[in-house]
């Protein structure tokens, strides 16, 4: 039980002394469509809020799930589109990353990836979201 004590105590001590401060620290996340890996793979990248806040027209990107009686189960969607105009779109089956889609707030970092289509519309292999306060907010 002593131990137990030391150790928290002493890991609770690391922990104030060890993190790091990023108070108002800020990045900014454009939307970037890019061939990454070994080639074969695209990746879609970027803020909401950035997308949302850029000066074009053409920056977007997102999630979304939808679902209908025509068809079973809930599928879902993920597209970017840079202020170039490159575009990343996947569609989404695995309960894994339909569930990832579901952590999306307005403020979000989204990060996707799917294999270079050959033919008809690729399926999302990844997906990746991420919320902090470090991500520009989206204005109304």
């Amino acid at each position: 039980m002593k131990i137990n004590a030391i150790l928290f105590a002493s890991l609770s001590a690391l922990a104030c002394v060890s993190a790091p401060a990023f108070a108002g620290d800020k990045q900014t996340w454009p939307v970037t469509v890019k061939i990454v890996g070994d080639g074969n793979t695209i990746e879609g990248t970027g803020s909401i809020g950035n997308a949302r806040n850029s000066l074009d027209s053409n920056q977007s990107i997102g999630c979304g799930l939808y679902a209908s009686t025509l068809v079973s189960g809930v599928k879902g969607f993920c597209n970017a589109r840079t202020s170039g105009g490159q575009v990343a779109s996947c569609t989404v089956t695995s309960p894994q990353l339909l569930e990832v889609i579901k952590a999306i707030t307005s403020d979000s970092l989204i990060s996707f990836q799917h294999p270079v289509p050959t033919s008809g519309q690729p399926t999302c292999t990844l997906i990746s979201v991420s919320t902090s306060s470090l991500y520009e907010p989206k204005n109304h």
